[in-house]
């Protein structure tokens, strides 16, 4: 890259002011390894009811911006806070849409005005980069809620401004409702088929892959996968017509955060040649859950994971008696859907010592687990990227995972053909396959050199999942959209 570029991210999420999943730790992550780059980069989000309670102080840069939604116009402010050191976060508010509970839903559920919501937030973004006086020389705007930056971009706000379109989960399209649609701001023939439309709706996301200048998505083997129809979610057809716009990068881990080596969350640290304190780790998680003591020597198995049909409970609980009959122990961490919460709390009981589950979310305990198993279940339909798995590797927690997406771009499994492995992939989505994947996993637990090789594996290989490396990529697709005929 010839010279530092601004950039500005577009997200509904970003940590640590906003998060609800991986969007937000995605963007948080990325944002900060490219201005390791040198670029000048600032975040932009809405101003959500958490961040006005925040501890951080907030500076208004201009209030009342009218911004056009139809026939009436919605008046917004904008302020400034820091993300992190050297990166600012520029927020679009207007509390009678932001100013809630919670990011998209709340106890009652889903928000039914979330796209009207990030209409208005995509739309106040040109009037935003004016303000804070950053015409950007890229925008990178993530998932569904941001797709219409691109549409607005080709239509000529910030003419100087290229794009670059982030699909971190295919299967949320954005749909706009009739009473909406006059809000978009676009012609009719935006609405066709082969830009917008999407099954007789307008679909924010579409509009994202139809009008960026660039199409990425968080693993490589995903970005063929959103091509077949199997993990296309209807649109695989669509970007099978983008495909040449289309990358897949890994998203990364800040390895500064998350490394046992000086992991103040864990019972002891440890690292590769010096592993006394994985032990001690694991000797914690068993007396902190509640586990029986033969645990410690037994293979112990966690998961952290919501609870949700994707991350592939249904496996595990069709399975569980033959898994349990092996000798694993396991601890879960997670929330969800209430009749997977209800089997499990039924199955603790059933398994007393043997199995554990904790509802809800606890970093600190997290933490702990990715530590203190040995093993680390990710059965999932399908994983975008994923960054758990990358965690546990980095912790020396081999994951038993299927073989989708980012799982299967982080994870080497070769039967030993190519070097030591570093986890235990199924292919089939069906319980038999994760079964026999898990009984794969806890036999070569039984021959300790052979553990301990792939444990080093794991921890070694691991730090190739850095952030840096997913930046250089995202820079490089940069270097090649302004390479481009009238992209420069």
């Amino acid at each position: 890259m010839s010279k530092p570029l601004k950039i500005l991210m577009v997200s509904a999420e970003a940590a640590p002011l906003a998060k609800v999943g991986g969007l937000g730790d995605a963007v948080y992550g990325l944002s900060k390894a490219l201005a390791g780059l040198g670029h000048r980069v600032k975040v932009a989000l809405p101003v959500y009811g958490n961040i006005l309670k925040d501890a951080r102080p907030l500076k208004q840069k201009a209030g009342s911006v009218p911004v056009e939604m139809g026939r009436h116009s919605m008046p917004v402010d904008f302020l400034e806070t820091e993300l992190e050191k050297g990166i600012k976060a520029l927020l679009v508010r207007h509390d009678p849409l932001f100013d809630r509970q919670g990011i998209y839903a709340d106890q009652f559920g889903l928000f039914g005005d979330n796209p009207l919501r990030f209409i208005l937030f995509s739309k106040s973004i040109p009037a935003l980069a004016k303000a804070f006086d950053f015409e950007p020389d890229v925008i990178i705007a993530n998932d569904w809620h941001t797709g219409l930056v691109c549409a607005r971009l080709n239509l000529g706000d910030l003419p100087k401004t290229a794009s670059i379109f982030v699909i971190h989960n295919i299967g949320y399209t954005g749909i706009v409702l009739p009473e909406n649609i006059e809000a978009l701001g676009v012609p009719d023939f935006f609405l066709t088929s082969d830009l917008m439309e999407f099954y007789g709706s307008p679909s924010l996301l579409k509009a994202g892959i139809a009008f960026c200048d660039a199409l990425v998505t968080v693993s490589p083997t995903h970005a063929r996968e959103i091509q077949t129809p199997e993990y296309g979610a209807g649109l695989d057809g669509f970007v099978r017509h983008h495909q040449s716009k289309l990358s897949g990068i890994l998203n990364g881990v800040d390895f500064s955060l998350w490394n046992p080596a000086d992991d103040k969350l864990i019972a002891a640290t440890y690292k590769p040649g010096k592993m006394a304190g994985k032990a001690i780790c694991k000797k914690a998680l068993v007396a902190q859950t509640g586990l029986a003591q033969a645990a410690q020597k037994a293979p112990l198995a966690g998961m952290v994971t919501r609870l949700v049909t994707q991350k592939g409970i249904d496996l595990l609980l069709e399975r569980i008696e033959s898994i349990m009959a092996s000798g694993l122990h396991l601890v879960v961490l997670g929330s969800g859907l209430a009749h997977y919460e209800d089997a499990l709390k039924g199955l603790v009981a059933r398994f007393a010592g043997q199995l554990a589950f904790v509802k809800g979310y606890n970093e600190t305990l997290a933490r702990q687990i990715i530590a203190g198993a040995d093993i680390f279940l990710m059965p999932s339909l399908y994983e975008p990227c994923g960054l758990t798995q990358m965690y546990a590797l980095k912790y020396g927690t081999l994951p038993v995972a299927r073989r989708t997406g980012g799982l299967a771009d982080t994870i080497r499994d070769t039967a030993g053909t190519a070097g030591p492995d570093t986890g235990f992939l199924f292919d089939h989505y069906s319980a038999h396959a994760f079964a026999g994947a898990v009984d794969r996993a806890v036999e070569t637990f039984g021959r300790p050199d052979s553990w301990n090789m792939m444990i080093k594996a794991a921890m070694t290989g691991a730090d190739e999942f850095s952030w840096e490396k997913s930046a250089l990529a995202y820079q490089k697709v940069i270097e090649q959209m302004r390479a481009a005929p009238g992209k420069g």
